[in-house]
């Protein structure tokens, strides 16, 4: 029975297989080949199927292309229309009624759309489960795999690698680009992850990561990283911006809860410059054994007779020699009420610490003092205002230059 329908008018068909192309009428350039490919259709044309079953069911659709078993088997349009869906692979757009320009090749890629449109799924399983989401892009293996969004959506999700977005589910504007990226994600929206195991857990919205790992187990929201394994560390920080290898928790800096942070590190993970999420500034000079630290930040709330710690220098063991050079100014509150500037030389071997609390009237401000202790390698400062009625705010520079006759790693730490 194949073609056993065509009349005067239609023209160039092939069909090859018992019922192929058996309602034929009047289409034209219709090319069907395996058992009860393309049977339903009428006047349509331009079409190839190849395969049992394949465009079974469509009777007015145009340039469709179905090659494999079951393939675009539900197609149905009853009306002309130019369908411009491409299906390749077992089952492949299995279950597409009425949506168009779909390409979907893979076994099982894209086979539960209905209405949706402009899909493009390469890949087997690529979006298997997706029914109304248009305009979404799954390149790889499982990509894009649970996207399935409870009504008509206009996606915009890109997913190229295996499983990448494959947790996706009603999150959209994503693009996750590299092996597993983004496929932790389930309704999380507008992120962009590249490379293998970026933001791969479940996150929220609005985050950058550029390198293998990045942000891997970030599930806060607005973070960048940028470089291999930048990030990596951080979980529920938000707005936290990183550039390099830095993961998150490294070289006394740690951000992983914390938010609002600006980190450049070196190839290492080394964080070399930051900005805390209270504004501090913070710069190293040295990677593999800095030899120069430099903290700008600010304190609020200084007790008026308790001695608030402000900073920590962390040294290269129980032993530091180092300059150090402060400048604070003390507010009460909200008047500058003075100045100090003071140029310390730390000598610490363990046991002694060969650094003068200084003590000295600023502005109104009765003997206002700054102090050092030691705890193993961490050296700890602090201000005291003495027996003054008010808080204090204080906003501060701390240089500390490693002695040259004992250089060593040295650290400072917002407190």
């Amino acid at each position: 029975n194949a073609g056993n329908s065509i009349t005067s008018g239609g023209n160039f068909n092939t069909v090859v297989g018992d019922e192929a192309g058996t309602a034929i009428t009047t289409g034209d350039n219709n090319t069907f080949f395996g058992y009860a490919s393309g049977d339903a259709l009428d006047t349509a044309a331009n079409n190839t199927a190849i395969g049992h079953n394949a465009l079974s069911a469509d009777t007015k659709g145009s340039h469709s292309v179905a090659i494999g078993k079951g393939t675009l088997a539900n197609q149905n349009f009853t009306s002309a229309t130019d369908a411009y869906n491409v299906a390749v692979g077992s089952s492949a757009g299995n279950d597409i009624t009425t949506g168009i320009q779909n390409t979907l090749i893979g076994g099982l890629a894209g086979d539960a759309i209905t209405d949706a449109d402009n899909n493009v799924a390469l890949g087997y399983s690529a979006m298997t489960v997706n029914v109304l989401g248009s305009e979404s892009v799954a390149i790889g293996t499982f990509a894009l795999n649970s996207q399935n969004p409870a009504s008509a959506t206009n996606m915009y999700n890109v997913a190229v690698g295996h499983n990448s977005g494959a947790a996706v589910t009603t999150g959209i504007r994503n693009t996750y680009i590299g092996a597993l990226a983004g496929d932790g994600s389930d309704d999380g929206s507008d992120n962009t992850a590249v490379g293998k195991s970026a933001l791969s857990v479940n996150h929220g919205n609005d985050n950058t990561a550029i390198g293998e790992s990045a942000l891997a187990i970030a599930t806060g929201t607005s973070n960048t990283a940028i470089g291999k394994d930048s990030g990596s560390s951080i979980t529920s920080g938000n707005k936290n911006t990183i550039l390099g290898k830095y993961s998150g928790n490294a070289n006394n800096l740690d951000i992983r809860t914390a938010s609002n942070n600006i980190v450049l590190s070196d190839g290492d993970g080394v964080p070399r410059m930051a900005v805390s999420g209270n504004g501090a500034f913070r710069y190293n000079s040295d990677a593999a054994g800095a030899t120069r630290a430099v903290l700008v930040g600010q304190k609020e709330a200084i007790s008026d007779s308790t001695a608030t710690n402000f900073a920590k220098i962390v040294g290269p063991s129980n032993a530091i020699h180092a300059f150090l050079r402060l400048t604070m100014n003390i507010f009460d509150p909200g008047t500058n009420v003075g100045t100090v500037e003071k140029t310390f030389r730390i000598f610490y071997n363990g046991s002694t610490t060969l650094l003068n609390e200084m003590t000295s009237s600023v502005g109104n401000i009765a003997n206002p003092t700054i102090g050092i202790s030691a705890s193993g390698t961490d050296f700890t400062l602090s201000i005291d205002c003495n027996t003054q009625a008010s808080q204090y705010k204080i906003s501060y520079e701390l240089d500390v230059l490693m002695d040259t006759a004992n250089l060593g790693q040295v650290d400072i730490v917002e407190l």
